[in-house]
């Protein structure tokens, strides 16, 4: 673990309360893979060494909802497995019997009955708090996004209860940006609020420590040159995707052991900027399950904004899909506040004078994987739908967006316009006078028009080539043209 000294430094101090009898409750907050279980996992180690007891629980998410308290079981089973066994059986037989089952929470159809679930809660907190009177006790929740309601529950009424305890909480969770309906921002928010539990967010590593991560997995001191910088800007510090990106490049042979015994080292086998494009299979695999998750309306919604090349605005979505805007907007606005790696990131006023909101995908890798899952056809479709509502949307104004509607019809395969599109821009730039500019332009165009036919080729590359001379002896008027002025 590197990059996270703040963060364990924070969970010592809380744990620092619970010899004064400080109950605590910490929330750690993340992307998938920004290192969440890693630090948890660091911490638990040292207070294992300091003799606290740590029992672990795992939500998952195909047993959400099916099967109450799960990972609350878990953790007791743990408890009662672990060298302090016995005292915590004989504990919950005296104090809390309903829960001191064979890994099965008390029945909510019969219990429920006879014994409201409160007092159920009530039970095995005063049991644990009893156990912590031995030792100092610490409950770890992974993946708390997962839990069932009931867990969530039991973690509300442990943080409230007033008596003095050496028990800690420490509960993992994905970021939930305005999810304020979700059943774990409702409590987490609640106890924050009343000031019963802290929350420990993780941002994505900083350029030093990716370099420091990556010297810790190639086990080398020197890298070679460029490649934190590279590793740094494909997986945006997320730890995770830094070890993914990592594994990739030496699958691929882009890096390779080299030399004899104490000489041997990682070395560069191709230049940088060949390692292009391409998602680790591993992180394509996870972001995949995550897409698959969602409703087919709702993919379709996402694969529509990854065809921007940054951020993707709602009328852009709409024009893929052939929505109504503002159906369009709602449905993003939706995924936005649901989806950790979406983000709203503000609101553009159009030429004829609406407004429409655009986004962002918390990671790059994310918008690759959407817009590689495409069909080819239907991808190009959709492109071209872009390119022309950018045309509607800029009418008159053409020479404004006309780079952006050649990138869509060049995605698309559709040479001509997108040739044309280049042309245009490069007449606007000549207009400014940016003949350099209107030069690389040109040179686009040419590129763009050797996929057309051999007949529509030859034509349209002879009026770009006279385009192209006119700008050159333009240029080479222009240092003529400031003497003329001076004089």
């Amino acid at each position: 673990m590197v990059g996270r000294d703040e963060e364990l430094s924070l969970l010592r101090a809380q744990f620092g309360f619970l010899p004064t009898g400080n109950r605590r409750v910490v929330f750690i907050s993340g992307e998938a893979g920004i290192g969440k279980t890693a630090l948890m996992d660091a911490f638990c180690r040292e207070v294992k060494q300091s003799s606290a007891s740590v029992a672990h629980g795992q939500c998952l998410q195909c047993v959400s909802g099916k099967e109450e308290y799960y990972p609350l079981m878990e953790s007791l089973s743990q408890l009662c497995a672990s060298a302090d066994g016995e005292l915590a059986c004989r504990i919950l037989a005296r104090m809390a019997p309903a829960w001191l089952t064979k890994g099965r929470a008390p029945e909510s159809s019969t219990a429920a009955h006879a014994e409201p679930q409160v007092r159920l809660l009530g039970e095995l907190c005063a049991a644990l708090e009893e156990l912590a009177a031995a030792k100092p006790l610490v409950l770890v929740f992974e993946d708390l996004h997962w839990a069932d309601d009931s867990t969530l529950d039991f973690i509300s009424v442990m943080a409230r209860r007033r008596a003095p305890t050496r028990v800690m909480v420490l509960a993992s969770c994905r970021r939930r940006k305005g999810a304020t309906g979700h059943p774990l921002e409702v409590v987490k928010q609640d106890l924050l609020v009343h000031r019963l539990a802290v929350e420990i967010a993780l941002a994505p590593l900083a350029k030093a420590a990716v370099c420091q991560l990556v010297i810790k997995e190639l086990q080398q001191e020197s890298l070679p040159p460029g490649l934190t910088g590279f590793v740094y800007q494909r997986s945006e510090g997320n730890p995770l995707f830094v070890i993914a990106v990592l594994e990739h490049l030496i699958a691929e042979r882009f890096l390779v052991r080299k030399g004899t015994d104490d000489t041997v080292g990682w070395e560069q086998n191709a230049p940088l900027p060949e390692m292009e494009s391409g998602v680790p299979g591993e992180l394509t695999r996870m972001i995949e399950l995550e897409i698959e998750r969602l409703t087919p309306e709702e993919q379709r919604i996402l694969e529509a904004g990854s065809l921007m090349s940054v951020a993707f605005p709602a009328w852009a979505v709409a024009a893929a899909l052939e929505l109504d805007a503002a159906d369009a907007e709602e449905a993003c606005d939706e995924l936005a506040r649901r989806l950790y790696f979406v983000e709203r990131a503000g609101q553009d006023e159009l030429p004829d004078g609406t407004r429409s909101a655009f986004y962002v995908f918390a990671h790059g890798l994310y918008r690759e994987v959407l817009y590689q899952r495409q069909p080819a056809t239907r991808r190009a479709k959709r492109q071209i739908r872009i390119a022309e509502r950018l045309g509607t949307l800029f009418a008159g104004r053409e020479a404004c967006v006309a780079r952006e509607m050649a990138m869509h019809y060049e995605a698309a395969g559709d040479w001509q316009r997108a040739s044309s599109a280049l042309r245009v821009a490069a007449r606007d730039a000549q207009q400014r006078r940016a003949y350099a500019d209107a030069m690389e332009l040109l040179e686009q165009s040419l590129t763009i028009a050797q996929n057309l036919s051999a007949r529509e080729s030859e034509t349209v590359k002879r009026e770009i080539q006279l385009e192209l001379m006119e700008t050159r002896r333009e240029t080479a008027m222009k240092p003529r043209l400031w003497m003329n002025v001076s004089e």
